[in-house]
């Protein structure tokens, strides 16, 4: 009976240090994959955008672009450069949340001293939280152990397209802003009412945000005013993602903050946007026709607004500006 409890020690024993170093490889694990200085839930669209950041000079943009795909697809810096020489740039990338775009703003926050920075708001209606799966345990399990959260750090090559001759990454070509081919028509009709007279306004029928999504915003909001950045909301033409009650319920948050905001779904007219021909995907996501339009009607808002920069002649520009031409013509 002696050697059987004896055996049942040593075995219990065995079972606690392993179970210890198991957790000390886990926690080192963690430390080594784990983003420096902020939390993400995207550990791969964030490091892949700060990555990007990196090949750019120091305090080199006046407007940062920031949001998820519709802001990616819809944005383009190297066209407003081309047509008033602003230097800016798209910090956005496919599926952001909030949580994400609020890590990337204030990482880059750290070598850029933008004047601007526009938040596209589609994210909002989005979960918000770093960790959100709704099974508690698993939760509590990646914030110990940070290695099961960011576990798709592998995946952290950057997907490449070729261009004469040579592997070059897309967004990196194009100040961040990506071409999505194709055209799919929306026909779903009329999705947003005419509020030029401001009749309509009906905050009842406001849509909530995401969890967490308006905390975030908050600290987007502080990080601009402690870095005296003026902030701007935009929403990028979306039928297929954007109603009527999201938009108000994002122009309450912009009137208590007295943020200047640009709903470009009710300036589709204006715009000049037909929906035939401007969307790749039925209304989720311009095409580079449609983004075209888009970045021209934003650029000229930027300039009437904001006091900005010309470097019309900078000679990396004009070298970016004329290989994504070249490029953007073959999409």
């Amino acid at each position: 009976m002696n050697i059987l409890d004896n055996l049942k020690k040593i075995n219990l024993k065995a079972v606690c240090v392993f179970l210890i170093g198991l957790a000390l490889v886990f926690q080192l694990c963690g430390m080594i994959i784990s983003p420096k200085g902020y939390s993400a839930n995207d550990i791969v669209g964030t490091t892949s955008v700060l990555n990007r950041l990196k090949k750019e000079k120091d305090n080199s943009f006046d407007v940062l672009f920031a949001g998820d795909s519709c802001m990616t697809y819809g944005i383009s810096p190297l066209q407003i450069w081309g047509d008033y020489g602003y230097k800016t740039y798209n910090l956005s990338y496919q599926a952001a949340k909030i949580c994400d775009t609020y890590a990337v703003i204030q990482e880059v926050l750290k070598t850029q001293k933008p004047k601007v920075i526009v938040l596209d708001c589609d994210s909002l209606f989005l979960d918000g939280r770093v960790y959100q799966t709704e099974d508690q345990i698993l939760n509590s399990v990646e914030q110990v152990f940070s290695v099961f959260h960011y576990h798709t750090v592998y995946k952290l090559m950057a997907p490449s397209v070729s261009f004469i001759g040579k592997k070059v990454y897309s967004d990196q070509l194009f100040k961040g802003f990506r071409i999505k081919s194709g055209t799919v028509a929306y026909t779903g009709g009329k999705y947003m009412k005419d509020n030029s007279d401001g009749s309509h306004r009906n905050h009842d029928k406001a849509e909530e945000m995401g969890t967490d999504s308006e905390s975030y915003l908050n600290a987007i909001y502080k990080l601009c005013t402690d870095n005296n950045i003026q902030m701007l909301l935009v929403n990028v033409p979306a039928p297929n993602l954007w109603n009527q009650e999201k938009h108000e319920t994002v122009q309450s948050w912009a009137d208590q903050y007295h943020i200047d905001y640009v709903d470009m779904n009710l300036a589709d007219d204006q715009i000049g946007l037909d929906w035939n021909t401007d969307t790749a995907d039925g209304g989720g996501h311009l095409n580079l026709s449609g983004s075209k339009k888009v970045t021209a009607y934003l650029a000229k808002y930027l300039q009437n607004k904001y006091s900005l920069s010309v470097d019309a002649e900078n000679e990396e520009w004009k070298a970016a500006y004329n290989r994504a031409a070249v490029y953007g013509e073959k999409s």
